[in-house]
């Protein structure tokens, strides 16, 4: 028995040592041979305006797998160059304004779609002298980018305001839906949003700078915190830990989201003024399309169209007043 055991000790002690030496090449690799694994994104809140990157702040952004990206936020606290108001105003100048599609940190800003249009303008369209901007801030609908483009755009004097729109952004624009993604209450959130007055007229609301501490109470939500592959202690030391776990924590992130969305609405619709939102599907949150396919639109989506075109609108008088 004592020499069975000594053999079992044995090689239980070499496959742990080969599968410590395994781990510590595998680290040895990834730093090696990748810039980074931990994502950095210094975000600021701005009154009237909302979140946006710090200022000069370095934005590292990676999925651990295939991209690695480095950039530096303006002073505007967007992924983009700084881009001068008079010579803006001198030029054809197209601003673009947008959420992760236009923010796109998955690419270094000299490969972003507005410094590409800059460039084949140049090529083809010497004579127009294009100039181009870029405001996007993922998460964000285009009622929070009327923000982006009073306090910013405007002052560049654009020629071209192009908005990019994209299907979440349905439910982006209403304040409920959005809230219900992301665990936050429609009354107090980070961006300005749009609702009812007494006479029913819609009106932009200001983004609230203490939305933080009216997060709805949700279980689900500690449960994405846990996810997010940041805040997992093997993580904050170990890229391999960080290369391995990713994909699986996305997945798992993924699917609380809807444990989220099913639990806010149970929270919500028992709210004074929310009742209305019972018979909504958590699953049509997460997949806006699906909801806006069907031959009779829900309360809520309802609301997120009418609330997309009161953002459109203003986008429309705006750029033609100006």
């Amino acid at each position: 028995m004592r020499r069975l055991l000594r053999l079992v000790a044995w090689n239980a002690g070499l496959a742990l040592a080969a599968l410590v030496l395994t781990a510590l090449a595998g680290e040895a690799w990834l730093r090696l041979t990748k810039p980074f694994m931990d994502r950095a994104d210094p975000m600021r809140f701005v009154p009237a305006v909302g979140r946006v990157h710090e200022p000069d702040a370095e934005v590292r952004w990676t999925n651990g797998r295939d991209f690695w990206t480095v950039s530096r936020a303006n002073r505007r606290g967007f992924l983009d160059r700084d881009p001068s108001p008079e010579r803006a105003a001198a030029s054809c100048h197209v601003s673009l304004i947008g959420d992760s599609f236009v923010d796109a940190r998955e690419v270094p800003i000299a490969d972003k779609v507005q410094v590409r249009l800059e460039a084949l303008a140049g090529r083809r369209l010497p004579h127009l002298d294009v100039t181009t901007s870029a405001f996007g801030i993922r998460g964000t609908s285009q009622i929070a980018q009327l923000s982006f483009y009073d306090a910013y755009a405007r002052r560049l004097s654009p020629k071209l305001v192009v908005l990019v729109f994209v299907p979440n952004d349905f439910r982006d624009n209403s304040p409920v839906l959005a809230a219900l993604w992301r665990g936050l209450d429609p009354d107090r959130l980070p961006w300005a949003s749009v609702g009812r007055g007494e006479d029913g007229a819609l009106a932009l609301r200001p983004p609230d700078p203490g939305y933080r501490e009216h997060r709805l109470p949700l279980n689900a939500w500690s449960v994405i915190r846990l996810a997010d592959e940041d805040v997992l202690w093997a993580n904050r030391w170990s890229w391999l830990a960080r290369w391995l776990t990713v994909e699986r924590w996305l997945r798992l992130r993924a699917a609380s989201r809807i444990a989220s969305a099913r639990e806010a609405l149970g929270l919500l619709s028992r709210r004074p003024g929310y009742e209305w939102l019972a018979g909504e599907e958590p699953a049509m949150i997460a997949d806006p399309w699906a909801a806006l396919a069907k031959e009779a639109l829900s309360p809520a989506f309802e609301e997120a169209v009418a609330y997309t075109g009161f953002a459109l609108d203003r986008f429309k008088a705006r750029t033609e007043r100006d």
